[in-house]
């Protein structure tokens, strides 16, 4: 089994929004968030860094959160030889509260799926959505605008 865990990482008085994987073995290796959305430029920094990790039954890289927007992040490390994309999110829309959490929790869900899914598409490789509920993993043979 291995686990992605989101952390806030501090290095030398700069903050990053890191995804640490650890395995069987224990600790692997990090990735750092490189886009941050405008409320978290105020605490964090970017990184640089598009790390592709061998976990021995395949080769994952992770798309954090708002970089999941940005396809060239996802082209790049299918170039690398990522054949899974970890993509976990926080992802929130406003104030979250108890009359709106279920239907924000399922609109986030619904978003991030459907980004996970062209970003996994696009580059013929499966990708998963974390943190939004239960996992979801795209199809990678799907067809693009296809309902189902």
């Amino acid at each position: 089994m291995h686990l992605s865990v989101s952390m806030s990482e501090k290095e030398q008085d700069v903050i990053y929004n890191c995804q640490v994987l650890v395995g069987p073995e224990g600790h692997i290796e990090k990735s750092r968030k490189i886009h941050m959305s405008e409320d978290e430029g105020l605490m964090y920094v970017g990184g640089a860094a598009m790390p592709v990790f061998d976990i021995g039954k395949c080769k994952v890289g992770t798309v954090i959160c708002y970089d999941a927007l940005f396809p060239e992040l996802t082209r790049a490390l299918a170039l690398n030889g990522a054949e899974v994309f970890l993509m976990p999110s926080a992802g929130r829309c406003g104030n979250w509260n108890q009359e709106t959490e279920a239907s924000v929790a399922r609109q986030v869900k619904e978003d991030w799926s459907q980004d996970c899914g062209w970003n996994g598409s696009l580059n013929d490789l499966f990708a998963m959505a974390l943190n939004c509920g239960p996992a979801d993993l795209s199809d990678p043979d799907a067809v693009l605008g296809d309902p189902e």
